[in-house]
């Protein structure tokens, strides 16, 4: 699952938590402070759980990739496919039911269609071959998304510290020197904060204790089968040979034939990797992988905000309790 697709998991918390804040803005804040304050505070409120929204998921994301990539290295990974080297495809007039290979024995069998399609393949491949930058596509797609999740993170760390920590403990430090009550906005965005972690938690937490238990009782134990060795079909080296049997006949290029002889080097280290270099996914493993980090996120978030909310709601009801800010 690449990053923009992980980070969808968090709108619906975000769709729900600016119309709650909104709805109570206008409809209880605005009875007392005025629709102005009101929307002022909607608003901070919602920046405010968009941006903990994105570093929530950005962490999440970063450290199961960090999970994948080091200590549970056979957890499935949904980049462990490198895409094989573009294959040039010939046509031929001839009578044939099997694939087509030209040998050029006495003149040069390539058609106009032919010389368009190699023409074709010749930049397909160069393209290929300057995508792999030495690594495999699994190692592109991860820096790729390590790059994806950590933009959010530093784009959102700053802007959810200034909203939050400046903005809103600015204000909330300032209605409680004026003896007021924090208004209804501060403890919807921290319940809503802590319900949504306590979700985070309780999923997390059963599935990692599901396979705890299935490792522990021997339920739905691995039996993961190496992956057959992958067979390339005849026809796929076929174009390519054809290039450098009629590289004479057809005056193709020292750089055709070059290019033909790399691509059957290339082909046959990708028919290798994509055999050896993945072991077959352990489904433990990748239960570990993408439960450890959600819990380890959502547990703290949960206790922080809750207990910061409960603490604020006992002051109140406190006589002559003190009026410090709390920090969060």
């Amino acid at each position: 699952m690449e990053f923009f697709s992980f980070i969808g998991i968090a709108s619906p918390v975000i769709i729900i938590g600016i119309i709650v804040f909104f709805v109570i803005a206008l409809v209880q804040e605005g009875k007392t402070a005025g629709r102005g304050e009101a929307v002022k505070g909607a608003f901070l409120h919602a920046v405010s759980l968009v941006m903990l929204a994105f570093i929530v998921v950005s962490v999440i994301y970063l450290l199961q990739l960090g999970l994948r990539s080091w200590v549970f290295t056979k957890a499935q990974d949904p980049y462990h496919y490198i895409s094989p080297p573009p294959t040039l495809y010939l046509s031929s007039d001839k009578a044939t039911s099997g694939p087509v290979l030209y040998g050029c024995s006495e003149k040069c069998e390539f058609s106009d269609v032919d010389k368009e399609q190699l023409k074709s393949w010749k930049e397909s491949y160069q393209e290929w071959k300057k995508d792999q930058s030495g690594t495999s596509s699994v190692t592109l797609q991860r820096k790729r998304n390590l790059v994806n999740a950590s933009s959010f993170l530093i784009v959102a760390l700053p802007l959810y510290w200034w909203f939050f920590f400046v903005m809103l403990q600015k204000e909330a430090k300032k209605a409680r020197d004026q003896g007021q009550k924090p208004g209804p906005l501060r403890s919807v965005y921290f319940y809503l904060v802590a319900f949504s972690g306590l979700i985070g938690v309780v999923v997390s937490a059963a599935l990692l204790v599901n396979t705890g238990l299935n490792a522990a009782l021997k339920i739905d134990e691995d039996k993961s089968q190496p992956r057959p060795e992958l067979t390339v079909p005849q026809i796929d080296r076929n174009g390519v040979k054809s290039v450098i049997n009629c590289a004479e006949k057809c005056s193709f290029t020292a750089e055709d034939k070059r290019l033909a002889e790399a691509w059957l080097a290339d082909y046959d280290q990708w028919q290798k990797n994509n055999v050896t270099t993945f072991p077959p996914p352990s489904s433990s493993q990748t239960s570990l992988a993408n439960n450890i980090p959600i819990l380890v996120v959502t547990l703290p978030l949960f206790l922080l905000h809750f207990l910061i909310i409960r603490r604020e709601s006992a002051m109140e009801t406190i006589p002559g309790a003190p009026t410090t800010s709390s920090t969060s």
